[in-house]
């Protein structure tokens, strides 16, 4: 790979750190680096084309690999693009949403330019046709306080931030980080006792972006599963 190509990686890689250690904001992130990644499948095709005119084999051998390089970062933003077509385009999810768990601590933690953590009627509507499987869970079995220690528990164990909890409350918000991108979601968590059992209720909600790719609902689904496991 040639010094060009070499340059084309290097400026993928710090658009995408740009953005994780908030030197650049997200439209300006990702747009920079789908410019990086077309200009670079371009210029891989363009040198492929020409060795091959050229008639230089191993030339062209050296831009074949180079050109199936360079489909790697396409072919990831054509998986993101098909995800997003499979998912409704909200960032917002919550297992009552007539009623949603609020955010209290993550407000201070948001940048202006974020989403807004108001959760719409049409969010819900979108919502309940996507992910009708996303509801509260009953917990009939066990205690308030064993609940919550449980709650607090695969919160830990899953990596996520923990920035405010109140056990009286039933109250608890963290917040989860992907590993490329540093996409941030904040989740909030709510139990309450109720005479058929504990009932928790999650929310999860990216900081940006249109569509959370299905992230969030994803999220809520193993957190609960994790939690009815061991209750």
């Amino acid at each position: 790979m040639n010094l060009v190509h070499y340059s084309f990686l290097v400026l993928a890689a710090a658009a995408i750190a740009s953005y994780r250690w908030q030197l650049l904001g997200f439209k300006w992130a990702i747009g920079g680096l789908a410019i990086v990644v077309l200009a670079w499948l371009l210029v891989a095709l363009g040198s492929v084309f020409y060795s091959l005119f050229m008639r230089e084999r191993g030339v062209f051998t050296d831009n074949v690999q180079v050109l199936v390089l360079s489909l790697l970062p396409i072919a990831t933003t054509v998986a993101l693009l098909w995800a997003i077509n499979q998912v409704p385009a909200i960032a917002d999810i919550s297992t009552d949403t007539d009623d949603p768990p609020v955010f209290v601590r993550a407000l201070a933690l948001r940048q202006p330019t974020d989403n807004p953590l108001g959760y719409s009627i049409v969010n819900s509507g979108k919502q309940r046709d996507a992910y009708p499987d996303i509801q509260p869970l009953v917990i009939v079995d066990g205690s308030f306080d064993r609940v919550f220690s449980r709650v607090q528990h695969i919160v830990s164990q899953r990596g996520w931030v923990l920035i405010h909890q109140e056990r009286a409350k039933g109250v608890l918000e963290a917040y989860a980080t992907s590993p490329v991108f540093g996409f941030v979601d904040d989740i909030s968590i709510r139990l309450r006792q109720t005479p058929e059992g504990v009932i928790v209720d999650v929310r999860s909600a990216s900081r940006v972006g249109l569509s959370d790719f299905g992230a969030n609902a994803k999220r809520i689904r193993g957190f609960l599963h994790a939690l009815s496991e061991d209750s």
